[in-house]
């Protein structure tokens, strides 16, 4: 084990942060990372059109034409077995699909209310 990895660890002062509610949920205005995403700062989506426009009309193309040719593509990739750019470009502009669980016992649902206790003693519904 490299001695020099725990130089470069933070120490742990035990210091709580007080941006929490007592139920573990983020206070009003507040979020787990201060530091994240600037405002102003374009999505994923946004930069894709933008860079499709450009490329498109770099290449004397129309954007929507060009949009079309590049799904076409990534169709062909996946019905050849290699979905990886179709599903990676679907997943980021339109989302990732959700998966959904039926918790069911002997094929019948379960009512009620489940709460999840996490490690630290965070509860929730």
């Amino acid at each position: 084990m490299n001695k020099d990895i725990n130089k470069e660890m933070p120490e742990n002062t035990g210091e709580v942060l007080d941006n929490r509610n007592p139920d573990g949920t983020f206070k009003k205005g507040m979020s787990g990372n201060p530091a994240g995403k600037p405002l102003g700062a374009k999505n994923f989506n946004t930069l894709f059109e933008k860079a499709l426009i450009h490329i498109a009309e770099l290449n004397g193309k129309d954007p929507e034409d060009f949009d079309m040719e590049i799904i076409a593509k990534g169709i062909e990739l996946a019905r050849k077995g290699d979905y990886r750019f179709f599903k990676d470009i679907t997943d980021r502009r339109f989302g990732k699909a959700q998966d959904k669980m039926d918790i069911t016992s002997q094929g019948e649902k379960l009512g009620g209310t489940f709460n999840v206790i996490f490690d630290d003693g965070r509860k929730q519904q």
